[in-house]
């Protein structure tokens, strides 16, 4: 909604990623204390805090949606460009109940992560890590392809998604949940002594194993939001085109992302009784270790392995990016979207939109979208897409499939996490280790990581105009996998402390009993 808001020029371009940061700084701030919060009565307040976040999500659906402004992606004089003037009174009221309701929202999903979880656990440890592998995923997912749901016009993709996230949460409480706590004869009862707010949040914070799983949850996942927030970027850079979400493709990505699906229902399966009878922490540790190792593999090879030549193209240089002289004629403004680009068969020679090619107009011939009167084509002709594509087709079909892969390993990886911090804890402080390693990952992943990489992304633009960056210099995908890596990287040397100092506690305790 930010963002449609910003394309029309009624908010500032900047304003969806500054909201990303401030949320997330208010996030680390109050997630522990929420975390900790109405323990008593975790599955009244889940039950309660569902419909009314449901609700939240429902009224965005109403909100009146910013007025689009035409664009032209033809050289035909017209001024695309979109400046942010004077906040008008809709789109103040528009502004506030979208930042008042992303409050609420940012609440009661803390309430709901926390509580729910460490309802679950309470009341059917037995299958924790199904139920916390299927709510990552689906989250997931919902921001992988929510992009592609604004493409193909599907009005607030992500929101359905969320609803749809939260609703499984809802449903697991509900239905595969006991209203009574399990009574098994290894199975202590919770201690209703000491747990107030600072005791709690002293116990994890002195507890090696969880503080050191949180300070690597918060890498790991500000190394895969960095990398997939740039994504699009990326694609653009090593490949020359811009991914056109159709109904086929984004129906394919579905199917490519049952993947993951399986692979979180195999493990929490696998994790499960009767396969499992008990929690391993060796076993969850290593599964953390290995998907964090082939997560920040995948990184590098996507960056160093994974290319294509673009050929020839007009008007880009190695630091920057200067407008076609043929096409200057049509003084070009660049659209929300400009980067287009289209080859122009006569010298096979991309130019980065319809304009900058000099084009008047476009047709449909047998599939093929042909743009004709192109100033910069000695036939006047010119195709949709660059010169080079059709020998990228490959290399680009590898690297959406490493990327798929890259979420997979991700998702494995956070939820041998996840479960790892609720079997660690103590079992008054479940919900609050969860509220701490929310804390960490938004101060990781959407503060400092969100900074850092969209720092990487101004430094590297070589095509900037009407506030917006419209290509990026080849640097991008090396810079952003190098520091992607990195942040993966570290949070597998803190599983491997772990791993290793766990093993050594181990053999000691098994030696001692000898």
């Amino acid at each position: 909604m930010l963002q449609n808001g910003a394309r029309s020029g009624d908010l500032p371009e900047y304003l969806p990623d500054v909201t990303i940061t401030v949320m997330a700084m208010i996030e680390a701030l109050v997630s522990p204390f929420v975390s900790w919060f109405g323990y008593q009565r975790r599955r009244t307040m889940v039950v309660f805090l569902v419909p009314l976040l449901v609700l939240i999500l429902i009224s965005w659906l109403l909100l009146p949606e910013a007025r689009p402004k035409e664009e032209s992606e033809f050289c035909d004089g017209r001024d695309n460009s979109v400046h942010f003037g004077i906040l008008e009174e809709s789109s103040a009221i528009r502004l506030g109940v979208v930042i008042f309701s992303c409050l609420l929202f940012m609440l009661a999903r803390i309430a709901i992560w926390c509580h729910g979880f460490a309802y679950i656990e309470e009341h059917g440890p037995d299958r924790v890590s199904l139920h916390f592998g299927v709510i990552v995923m689906v989250r997931v997912i919902v921001l992988a392809i929510g992009y592609h749901m604004v493409q193909l016009k599907v009005r607030h993709g992500q929101i359905i998604g969320f609803i749809v996230g939260f609703v499984i949460q809802f449903l697991q409480i509900m239905y595969f949940m006991p209203t009574s706590t399990l009574k098994h004869q290894d199975r202590q009862k919770v201690p209703t002594e000491d747990r107030h707010f600072s005791v709690s949040i002293r116990r994890v914070l002195s507890n090696r194993l969880a503080l050191s799983q949180i300070l690597s949850l918060g890498f790991l996942t500000a190394g895969l939001w960095g990398y997939g927030y740039h994504y699009s970027d990326i694609v653009k850079v090593k490949f020359l085109t811009y991914q056109n979400s159709t109904a086929m493709l984004f129906f394919t990505e579905i199917f490519q992302y049952l993947g993951i699906l399986m692979s979180v229902l195999y493990i929490g399966l696998r994790w499960s009784s009767p396969i499992q009878q008990q929690f391993c922490k060796l076993r969850a540790l290593k599964q953390s270790l290995m998907m964090s190792i082939f997560a920040g593999v995948i990184v590098l090879v996507m960056a160093l392995a994974v290319s294509c030549e673009h050929g020839r193209v007009a008007g880009l240089t190695g630091v920057q990016y200067i407008n076609p002289g043929c096409s200057a004629v049509c003084g070009c403004t660049a659209r929300w979207r400009e980067f287009s680009p289209v080859c122009v068969v006569d010298d096979m020679t991309t130019y980065l939109s319809p304009c900058q090619a000099g084009c008047g107009g476009a047709e449909d011939e047998g599939g093929l979208r042909v743009y004709k009167n192109c100033t910069c084509a000695i036939s006047g002709r010119a195709v949709s897409g660059a010169c080079g594509a059709a020998g990228c087709g490959a290399a680009r079909a590898l690297h959406r499939m490493l990327y798929v892969l890259l979420l997979t390993f991700g998702v494995l990886a956070i939820q041998a996490h996840g479960v790892l911090l609720l079997k660690t804890v103590d079992p008054r402080d479940k919900s609050v280790v969860l509220g701490l390693a929310g804390s960490s990952v938004a101060l990781f992943a959407f503060v400092g990581g969100h900074i850092a990489f969209n720092g990487i992304n101004e430094g590297t633009c070589v095509w900037s105009e009407s506030g917006r960056c419209h290509l990026n210099s080849r640097h991008l995908p090396l810079l952003v996998s190098e520091i992607s890596a990195t942040m993966i990287f570290t949070s597998t040397v803190l599983c491997l402390i772990n791993f290793i100092y766990t093993k050594t506690k181990r053999s000691k305790i098994e030696v001692t009993r000898l």
